[in-house]
């Protein structure tokens, strides 16, 4: 047997038939689940109607099965598998992991293509757990826009960086059910002249992990550009987060330290 459970269940029933005349056509049902389904769930055993007893999250379990058994006066028995599928409501907010981004451009040269990236997370699925951007603060000149799909940040007005050293936005996550994420995420630009800047060698790197992978275990290498002609390798360390789709990583050149998030 097959139910699928939204929100505000109605409790489906298993229902078995004895032929037998008088008392011994009594059917009483019982469940044999495990630990978790009989925390959840319960059978009323006169009815057969399987009931919930306490909250269902589908992030906790994204269905259940549980053996019912129905028994007549006899003690004659028989069973049943119910599987309950547990459907998605959107109970999770977009969360920023980092919440806070810092990069640094050239204001006195042409800056074309992404600058940064955010990345929210949000533990719903389908709709629910599809993530629009948003510039919520810190953009009233329009100097900066915001790819809504994948939350990289380009310059859109060039000419209008140098008015500040340094630019704060403030970026809103939301998902296809419009639950906004409770704290916005705060980008610092700083806007630098007369000096050059570290660039990588390449705008893009795909790296492929396991999911098991240890923390702390390198998962690959970048290499950046400093002032001089030749390239610098920075090791990348994986710092793997339980439960989110993407992960931190922290990259190590000449002794300093930067935060990145790949997906």
């Amino acid at each position: 047997m097959h139910y699928e459970w939204g929100p505000h269940p109605a409790c489906p029933q298993v229902q078995a038939t004895d032929p037998d005349c008088g008392v011994n056509s009594m059917v009483n049902y019982t469940l044999a689940a495990g630990q978790l389904a009989s925390e959840q769930l319960f059978v009323r055993s006169d009815t057969g109607e399987i009931c919930v007893r306490s909250p269902l999250d589908r992030e906790i379990a994204s269905y259940l099965e549980l053996p019912v058994i129905a028994t007549d006066r006899g003690g004659l028995s028989t069973n049943s598998i119910v599987r309950v599928q547990i459907l998605d409501v959107n109970d999770n907010r977009p969360v920023f992991n980092p919440r806070d981004y810092n990069t640094t451009i050239r204001g006195d040269s042409p800056v074309t293509g992404v600058i940064l990236r955010l990345i929210a997370n949000d533990l719903d699925t389908g709709l629910f757990g599809e993530i629009s951007y948003h510039i919520t603060g810190g953009n009233d000149e329009g100097i900066f826009k915001i790819d809504r799909l994948t939350g990289e940040i380009q310059v859109a007005q060039p000419n209008l960086l140098s008015r500040r050293t340094i630019h704060q936005l403030n970026v809103t996550a939301i998902d296809g059910g419009e639950l906004k994420s409770t704290l916005a995420a705060r980008v610092f630009i700083t806007v630098s002249t007369g000096q050059r800047l570290p660039s990588c060698e390449r705008p893009r790197y795909s790296i492929t992990a396991k999911e098991n992978v240890l923390q702390n275990s390198i998962i690959g290498s970048v290499k950046e550009t400093i002032f001089t002609e030749s390239s610098t390798s920075a090791q990348i360390i994986c710092a793997m987060r339980a439960g989110l789709k993407f992960l931190d990583l922290m990259v190590k050149a000449r002794n300093e330290e930067k935060s990145l998030s790949h997906s």
